[in-house]
């Protein structure tokens, strides 16, 4: 049996600065404990990233879109995510093979 991925739908979470809009041209947002990774070129959501215990409160691109114009040659970006309880996750993403992993 083979399954394929159709479709992700995620809510984001009401907060400020829950938002990042990044350099990558990727969107991301806290949707309960995770964060949500979005295409706005494509509207999908790329993936989820799980690894928060309690609700991700906001999140931010390094370098963020301020700065798309020195970022197109760089081929890794970064994502800081925190949560209600004060846990800040560092997330990196790689052009290169389009995925991330967590530091």
């Amino acid at each position: 049996m083979e399954v394929e991925r159709v479709f992700i739908g995620v809510g984001c979470n009401r907060v400020v600065y829950n938002v990042s809009w990044g350099a990558s041209g990727l969107v991301s947002f806290g949707a309960q404990n995770a964060v949500a990774i979005f295409c706005p070129k494509t509207a999908q959501i790329l993936t989820t990233l799980p690894g928060h215990k309690v609700s991700v409160n906001c999140t931010l691109w390094l370098p963020n879109s301020k700065f798309a114009f020195k970022a197109k040659q760089l081929e890794q970006h970064f994502l800081l995510s925190g949560d209600a309880e004060g846990v800040i996750i560092l997330w990196e993403y790689s052009l290169v093979d389009a995925k991330f992993g967590d530091r």
